[in-house]
Order: C-alpha cells, then sequence, then structure tokens
C-alpha cells in the first residue's frame, strides 16, 4: 500500500483510469436479465460492473503489450515498490 501522503506516480494513476474506471462503465453493459421490463434491470449495476472491471484489469495488467505510450505496461519495479511500502 502506498505510504499517507504520498503521490501516485503519473503512469499508476493513468493505468488506473484507463483500466479501473473505463472497464467499470463497459462493464454496466452487460445484459443480465434480457426480458426485464425495463432498460434500468436489463443491464449491470455497481457490483457486477466493477466484478467485469476488476477481472479485465487484472488480464490486461499481467500480460505485456507493446505500445509506445509506457501506461499500457505492466507496472515498473519502482511503482511496486512504493505500492508495497
Amino acid at each position: 500500500m502506498l505510504k499517507r501522503g504520498r503521490k501516485w506516480p503519473v503512469l499508476a494513476v493513468r493505468r488506473f483510469m484507463l483500466y479501473d474506471v473505463f472497464l467499470h462503465e463497459l462493464g454496466h453493459l452487460q445484459l443480465v436479465n434480457e426480458n426485464a421490463h425495463s432498460v434500468r434491470l436489463k443491464y449491470a449495476h455497481e457490483k457486477l460492473a466493477q466484478q467485469f472491471a476488476t477481472h479485465w484489469c487484472k488480464q490486461l495488467l499481467s500480460s505485456l503489450f507493446v505500445h509506445l505510450d509506457p501506461v499500457h505496461n505492466p507496472p515498473t519495479e519502482e511503482e511496486i515498490r512504493v505500492f508495497k511500502h
């Protein structure tokens, strides 16, 4: 975990925003009850949307993706060290 009062590395914030928030919102598009009488009940709510995001964040962050923008790469040793302390 981060030490209280320490800033997150810029790439860690970008990675979080890119994967967690985007995938959470995408998770809301999961059709969970196609026979529901209202649109609100047809799609995933918070719990399922976050489970979707968590699952795909783990998949995306655990595999190498060669890209010019380093936000797509796994956390660096420095980022891991900062998060552990």
